[in-house]
């Protein structure tokens, strides 16, 4: 696809209008043929096009392209006596190339796409109040806000943020409901709001004074995302969707406790309003400076790009450069960011700050920033997002600002993990759908259908060296992971054999095994007297600590390893601190610590949460079969989840503790939409993105989908709520 940018900064317009557009338009039809009717999405051919004002006092002119529906939505030019919807999205930083869609009382429907300023702009003419307003981010998150007054001639401001989120949620539990996704026209009356809207102000009230925007209305206000304001509020507070569904509203800088590593973060309330920001934070003014000088960079590559992060910090293993050379998919180890092909013009949005920290606890000090970077990639015509650290270091200003501290960061870096060795924590829920019924109603756990909550600790065993620019082995040993909810001797872990490429049903990347380290020993704190190798071929050394695994019902079954499930997760929370000790080869030990960045979901969660239909009516997922040339599998987006990440099929003959892949394919989704059908082939010539493994732990050439009697066949979709890895798997299991 021919891909042309307008202006830096601005997310390309041909990317904007194909899935994103489509999928809404599509979920607008939808709603119409349902009752709605859709009357007020299109003008009429001869509508007389006037000129008018939006809620900015911007004059519309005749071009209906750029006066409604930004960058292609729905609604036609702008006649005599109609009516427009307008706002701002953002949560500190614009939403920018948020899919928007508008829904009335009635049902009628209205779309766009935001800008790069996070604005959208759409005709509601002939629409009745009240109206419900859902943006998906590119991050994957759903924002929901709404309007109850009478629509007037002219523009309606509706913003969507954090706080109007907030609002919806509380108007949509009221309702009986679980989350502000799901809030309908229905559920919103002007009392209802304001009553909310008020509650919410008195929990922002110090902040909103300080920003000078104690009066104004979070829906209807007008307001830019540029750090002032509203928007200077925006950015002191994090949004998070939590485990039930409803949406929290908290403080940026959390407590940590220096002894447990456990994080305290209490709701914001009257009782415990927001506290003002300080002279010193990483805010939008410099967050927007670092978006400006990537996107400098990217746009004319050379060896060096000053303002990024400061070669005196790159003294451990992963600088931020790195760490982007990594997660823009590019060959691994190949550590010369800006030569590559695959980031030149990349599109970076201004940087969503998540939370900050003390780099010494206790301190009082918060120099540690979390931060989330977004960014268009035309190589691939992809959307990626990376979270990294950011770093203030007082006296070392960055050379690229001339001395000027506001020019670019003042004394705040682009710092990366920094950690000695490339290691974090993350949480993952899994629901598992056997679809074979005489096996999923018997004793066996593995075989029934389940839902499964726990974490992971991702390890490398390479690291880099910041004197060679090279990835080198770091020869660990083993490495124990201690912290907040975990045995008290913490876990084990060790790396594969050498020899391997395979462990049980994953395929390890990389260009060996050494990539990758199994979960050995729970509750173990002493070190292996001899070098361990997780070399089990049946599937149990991945690096996931499963903590709860529960039928539909919410009744416990036994975890995978044995265990008993925990009842408890409460101490899993987002922004607990992590504990790795680190044996290496030669006895010695390292120690480091690592932030996960959101709390694990509970299996009773995964009952109410909006997941995606995942179709089970293909050969894949029913009773084994002659082999086919390929198979389709199709799933549809739920508007009120964020859309797929990626997903894979396989068909796998198993035998006793044996498994042997014959066939595999990922597949990665650029775009996230509030309602979008997909569908993917799977064809017995595809070759998978990681090779497959057959029951000695070697890659071999995919094979057709077979007609094995005992078989495994699986169906995984992957999306990403509030952060957390939720895998949907749908099984036959013999």
């Amino acid at each position: 696809m021919t891909m042309s940018f307008r202006n830096r900064g601005q997310t390309p317009r041909a990317l904007k209008t194909s899935g994103l557009l489509a999928a809404l338009l599509t979920a607008a039809l939808v709603a119409a043929s349902c009752g709605g009717g859709g009357g007020g999405t299109t003008a009429t051919a001869n509508s007389v096009v006037v000129a008018t004002t939006d809620s900015f006092g911007n004059t519309i002119g005749t071009d209906p392209l750029a006066g409604f529906g930004i960058d292609g939505g729905s609604g036609g030019g702008f006649g005599a006596g109609d009516s427009g919807g307008d706002g701002t999205g953002g949560e500190g930083p614009p939403l920018v190339g948020a899919a928007v869609l508008v829904t009335d009382s009635a049902g009628k429907t209205a779309t766009a796409i935001t800008n790069a300023d996070g604005y959208y702009r759409v005709k509601i003419t002939g629409m009745k109040e009240p109206l419900v307003v859902r943006m998906v981010g590119q991050n994957g998150k759903v924002y929901t806000s709404m309007r109850a007054d009478a629509i007037k001639t002219g523009f309606n401001t509706i913003n969507v943020t954090s706080f109007t989120d907030k609002i919806a949620s509380n108007l949509a539990i009221a309702a009986g409901k679980q989350s502000a996704a799901e809030l309908l026209p229905a559920n919103v009356t002007a009392a209802a709001i304001n009553t909310e809207q008020n509650a919410l102000k008195a929990a922002l009230l110090p902040a909103l004074t300080d920003a000078g925007a104690s009066t104004v209305d979070f829906i209807t206000t007008p307001f830019k995302a540029d750090g002032t304001s509203i928007d200077k509020v925006l950015d002191l507070v994090r949004h998070e969707i939590t485990s039930d569904g409803s949406t929290k509203l908290f403080t940026k800088k959390p407590s940590t406790d220096s002894t447990t590593g456990a994080v305290t973060s209490a709701e914001l309330s009257s009782s415990n309003p927001l506290p003002v920001g300080d002279v010193n934070d990483l805010d939008f003014a410099k967050l927007k400076a670092f978006q400006s000088v990537i996107n400098a960079c990217l746009a004319a590559p050379s060896s060096n790009c000053p303002g990024i992060v400061h070669d005196s910090y790159k003294n451990n293993s992963m600088s931020f450069d790195e760490q982007l050379d990594q997660v823009s998919a590019r060959k691994r180890y190949n550590t010369v960011l800006t030569a590559a092909d695959t980031m030149k013009n990349a599109v970076f949005e201004v940087p969503e700050l998540l939370a900050k920290f003390e780099s010494a606890l206790g301190s009082g000090v918060f120099d540690v920033a979390v931060v989330e970077l977004r960014w268009f990639q035309p190589h691939d015509n992809s959307y990626r997002t990376m979270i990294t650290n950011a770093r203030r270091f007082p006296g070392y200003l960055n050379p690229g600002d001339g001395n000027i501290a506001s020019k670019i960061g003042g004394d705040w870096w682009l710092y990366g993990n920094q950690r000695a060795f490339d290691a974090g924590i993350y949480m993952r829920t899994r629901q598992q759908i056997n679809l074979n019924p005489s096996t999923n109603n018997g004793t066996n756990t593995n075989k029934l259908s389940f839902h499964m909550a726990g974490m992971g600790a991702s390890i490398n065993s390479y690291m880099f060296n910041p004197a060679t620019s090279q990835w080198v082995n770091a020869n660990i040993r083993a490495v124990n992971v201690t912290g907040p909810g975990l045995p008290p001797n913490g876990l084990m872990y060790s790396p594969l054999s050498p020899t391997q490429t395979c462990v049980g049903s994953t395929s390890i990347v990389g260009a060996n095994s050494a990539d990758y380290h199994g979960l050995t020993g729970i509750n173990q704190s002493t070190f292996p007297a001899s070098a361990t190798f997780a070399t089990d071929n049946a599937g149990n050394s991945a690096p996931h600590y499963w903590l709860k695994r529960s039928r539909a019902d919410g009744s416990l079954l036994n975890l995978p390893n044995g265990s008993a499930s925990i009842s408890n997760l409460a101490p899993y929370k987002a922004w607990n601190v992590y504990r790795f000790v680190v044996q290496k080869n030669d006895l010695s030990t390292v120690t480091f610590t690592a932030r996960n960045v959101a709390a694990v979901l509970d299996t009773d969660a995964m009952t109410r949460l909006p997941l995606h239909d995942v179709s089970a009516v293909e050969s894949m997922l029913t009773a084994p079969q002659g082999a086919v040339a390929n198979v389709s599998f199709n799933w549809v987006n739920n508007p009120a989840m964020p859309g797929a990440v990626y997903s894979w099929a396989v068909s796998r003959a198993v035998a006793t503790n044996t498994v042997t892949y014959n066939s595999e394919k990922r597949f990665a989704r650029s775009k996230t939409s509030l309602s979008s059908a997909s569908s993917v082939s799977l064809a017995a010539s595809d070759v998978s993105q990681w090779s497959g493994c057959n029951a000695s732990g070697n890659t071999h050439v995919l094979s057709a989908l077979d007609s094995t009697t005992n078989t495994h066949r699986e169906w995984n979709l992957r999306t990403n709520y509030n952060r957390v890895g939720i895998d949907q798997i749908r099984v036959w299991r013999n």
